[in-house]
């Protein structure tokens, strides 16, 4: 609610502003408020046409609310705005192949997301997920070894609030996935 807060006064002082929206969009996203946290970030596009990150952040909102292939083509742009994109933009797209079943697109796509920023959580989920649905089973259990030495107190029970996923299939079949792997 804070986040909520704050992110619409920014919007009140400077509603020119594309971070404000960007921000205002991360919020509504976390609410699972789909349609507006689409139309937040798209203000914010709109406000600044060649901001790859604003890009990005549609993708999201769309990967989370089930439109893949919207997602994978507006991440496509995001990239090819940005050519040194960040961990983001790869674990992102990851995200969509994971959904659509495209697996070793997944895992060749986080991976990279990986190179760019090891810290980065949830690349190595989904990661690990991909591997699972792959049948590699050691290599995923190796990867559950990565995700608890980055967060030796994470748990799937806390995957619905990473992850604002709105189909409850999805969110089930990455829990089931990251629990294969041992985690």
């Amino acid at each position: 609610e804070r986040a909520f807060e704050l992110a619409n006064r920014a919007v009140t002082l400077d509603d020119q502003l594309p971070q404000a929206y960007r921000a205002l969009s991360y919020v509504y996203l976390h609410r699972r408020e789909y349609p507006r946290a689409i139309d937040a970030i798209q203000r914010a596009i709109a406000l600044d046409p060649n901001d790859a990150d604003g890009r990005a952040s549609l993708a999201l909102s769309h990967v989370y609310d089930g439109n893949y292939e919207t997602a994978i083509r507006m991440l496509r742009e995001a990239m090819q705005m940005n050519p040194h994109y960040p961990a983001r933009y790869a674990s992102v797209l990851g995200h969509a192949y994971y959904f659509l079943g495209r697996h070793e697109d997944a895992v060749a796509t986080l991976r990279d997301a990986i190179e760019r920023n090891a810290t980065y959580l949830s690349s190595h989920l989904f990661f690990t997920a991909a591997l699972v649905r792959l049948g590699k089973n050691d290599e995923a259990a190796w990867a559950a070894t990565q995700i608890r030495s980055l967060s030796p107190n994470f748990s799937t029970e806390n995957i619905s609030g990473m992850f604002p996923i709105k189909d409850p299939a999805k969110l089930r079949a990455l829990v089931d996935d990251l629990k294969r792997a041992g985690l």
